[in-house]
């Protein structure tokens, strides 16, 4: 039960964490650029995080392990402006939404913030970008032009990291990767 509780949790602050609106315009500061993350911790694991036109269009593919090795969930997320797509690449089970412009995925990274109480604590450096660190009661995050770099975050007293390992703002995205199957 707590594996399916911790998989839930782990793909909704995945998904939820990857950016943050830095601007009341509800865009990221860059406009495309793709970034591997590695998992870390308690887990292992990647992720792969495309995104376009201000964040407007993004694509995560993730892979959490446990411990042992033991799959824990992999996972396919596509925002294709007021779409959003979740894949579980498990079972092949997927979820079409439709986005209000004023409720989009991206928002909720405001919403843990302020529910983590997290609060600037100085900078840090990721793949070689400094970056805002901001802590809280949930854990760490280091913020980049709206994009999450780093989490490190406490549930269900498992200890999950992720880091980014590269960020690339020239690479020309596929465009491809944002077409909802």
């Amino acid at each position: 039960m707590i594996w399916k509780v911790f998989k839930i949790s782990v793909i909704l602050l995945s998904i939820s964490c990857l950016t943050m609106k830095a601007q009341s315009n509800n865009t990221l500061l860059v406009e495309s650029g793709k970034i591997e993350y590695m998992f870390g911790s308690d887990f292992s694991g990647s992720e792969t995080f495309y995104f376009e036109n201000f964040g407007y269009k993004e694509y995560h593919i993730t892979v959490i392990k446990g411990l042992q090795n033991s799959q824990v969930s992999k996972t396919k997320t596509i925002v294709n402006d007021d779409k959003l797509i979740e894949v579980d690449l498990v079972t092949g089970k997927a979820n079409l939404s439709n986005l209000d412009g004023n409720t989009r995925l991206l928002d909720k990274t405001k919403e843990i913030l302020i529910a983590g109480n997290f609060t600037k604590s100085g900078e840090e450096t990721i793949a070689g970008i400094t970056c805002e660190k901001y802590e809280g009661v949930m854990g760490t995050l280091c913020v980049w032009k709206g994009i999450i770099l780093k989490s490190e975050v406490t549930i269900a007293d498992k200890k999950l990291s992720k880091t980014a390992v590269i960020v690339d703002t020239i690479t020309t995205v596929p465009a491809n990767v944002f077409e909802i199957e």
